[in-house]
């Protein structure tokens, strides 16, 4: 047996993988800062430093919050949809009162459509990233459908990609929150969502 066979039997040393979920964590907190970043100067560009923009900014740092903790964890924190599902009702209650029927169609909509592929999916897709879809319609209102279907096909390419690149890649799954939220903000920048404030 050669020594580069026995390399791939015998397990890792501890002090390899210690590192591994830090280096791993580190980039992902990278990538965060830099997406919250640009996301919050493309949002104020947009929007202007006002009520509205920063509103759409918060937003948008939520969003990439919840993008890097699934990333990193597979898990969204009910302890963080939830109290933003309260947060944008309020705001939306009152300040922009007529856009309520909006919002909580398309956020029991999207919340019951991502429950049935739950259930179907059997482990495919998570009850967070049903509760996830069910916030981002109260944030979009009818913007959701243009921001879902970039997010599912964002999520199918990237599967595609670990199922074809990575060992086993077929059997592994994929956090699908950060899809879903990509397409989130790029629905606050494009896709025209009712005000927030």
């Amino acid at each position: 047996m050669a020594a580069s066979d026995l390399a791939a039997v015998e397990p890792l040393s501890s002090e390899t993988t210690d590192r591994e979920p830090t280096r791993r964590l580190g980039w992902v907190i990278g990538a965060g800062a830099y997406a919250g970043v640009a996301l919050v100067y493309l949002t104020l560009s947009k929007f202007g430093v006002v009520g509205l923009g920063v509103a759409w900014s918060l937003a948008q740092l939520l969003l990439v919050f919840v993008a890097c903790f699934d990333f990193v964890t597979h898990r969204i924190p009910n302890r963080v949809t939830l109290p933003a599902m309260v947060v944008v009702l309020v705001l939306r209650g009152v300040f922009v009162p007529e856009t309520l029927p909006e919002a909580l169609i398309a956020g029991a909509a999207g919340f019951a459509g991502f429950y049935l592929l739950v259930i179907v999916t059997r482990g495919g897709f998570g009850v967070g990233d049903a509760k996830l879809v069910g916030l981002l319609g109260l944030l979009l209102g009818a913007a959701l459908l243009p921001a879902l279907l970039v997010g599912i096909v964002a999520g199918g390419v990237a599967s595609a990609i670990v199922a074809v690149a990575k060992p086993g890649g077929r059997k592994q799954a994929i956090a699908y929150g950060p899809y879903l939220c990509f397409g989130a903000s790029l629905a606050i920048l494009a896709f025209g969502p009712p005000p927030l404030v």
